[in-house]
């Protein structure tokens, strides 16, 4: 990638609120995931939008840095098993019927 390139992708990360973490995303505990994806929240403890845009790209650096392997499983998978839905459901972001 480019200098001009890497620029542009870092900037337009920025102002999606999207950035690095060192630690796994879905690991953690609901006080840090309130603490790190509250900003911009309204209805829930955290901003869902901003959390969700992080645990894919930390996910896409895992598979890009080979920490991680490409993932074969359907999106509906990512969502339910993996990442999105026990995280909400953790920081009870998941309400009615998609608990």
């Amino acid at each position: 990638m480019s200098p001009k390139t890497n620029f542009f992708l870092k900037d337009r990360l920025r102002k999606a609120g999207i950035r690095h973490y060192d630690v796994l995303i879905h690991d953690q505990p609901k006080e840090w995931l309130i603490k790190n994806f509250s900003q911009g929240a309204d209805e829930y403890p955290v901003n869902i939008a901003r959390l969700m845009c992080n645990i894919i790209w930390q996910t896409r650096e895992r598979i890009v840095n080979s920490q991680k392997p490409p993932l074969n499983e359907l999106i509906r998978t990512f969502w339910d098993m993996f990442y999105i839905k026990p995280i909400l459901s953790r920081d009870n972001s998941l309400a009615g019927e998609y608990a």
